[in-house]
């Protein structure tokens, strides 16, 4: 979605319960940490306002609750989405590829193939369980970003929603005839070339 003067982009966060989404965004727009874990009951939402090359953008964060029996409200929140950020826990021993595969099967039935998705390990301030150099060979095979982060430090964190929103613009700018032969690199020229022709 894209507002006269400011860019505004529907990001969903999603990933298996506890793996730490509802910290990051925490981490993200507040600056705040807490051990104490508390379950996100369906779903909750954030809003952050932040720049890109200049460009004025408000995300609109939405933290979905991971848990099988909220999966029939995800559906509803992912529909619009710009953006997809999915996070699995570095520190959890699991089939990593399975539950990499299983969360982009949710995407595509719920949003669709061509929405903007990076991958997030989170928990780096912790010992990893998870084979990291199997991971990042299945994310890089499956052409998605990764970003290693901690929610209790905010390593990278703000990277990760800087790249999502990049993403998003780099998707958008697609979709604009004028933006031919233009290089990917030149962020301010697909603001502006999006600006002139909103979605």
């Amino acid at each position: 979605m894209i507002r006269l003067g400011r860019f505004t982009f529907k990001v969903v966060l999603l990933g298996d319960q506890a793996v730490g989404k509802t910290s990051l965004v925490l981490r993200y727009v507040n600056n705040s940490f807490s051990d104490h874990y508390i379950s996100t009951i369906g779903a909750d939402f954030l809003i952050k306002d932040l720049e890109l090359m200049g460009a004025p953008i408000r995300l609109m964060i939405w933290d979905l609750g991971g848990q099988e029996q909220w999966e029939g409200i995800r559906a509803r929140y992912m529909a619009g989405s710009d953006g997809c950020i999915l996070i699995f826990d570095v520190s959890r021993d699991h089939n990593i590829e399975f539950y990499i595969n299983n969360w982009l099967r949710e995407v595509k039935d719920f949003i669709g193939e061509k929405t903007p998705i990076i991958i997030v390990g989170n928990k780096m301030d912790l010992e990893p369980k998870v084979d990291l150099e199997l991971a990042t060979r299945l994310i890089n095979n499956l052409n998605f970003p990764l970003i290693e982060t901690s929610a209790k430090t905010g390593t990278q964190v703000e990277t990760m929603f800087q790249r999502i929103t990049a993403e998003i613009v780099m998707q958008k700018a697609k979709y604009v005839k004028k933006l031919k032969g233009i290089k990917d690199s030149d962020i301010s020229d697909i603001f502006n070339q999006i600006r002139t022709k909103p979605k």
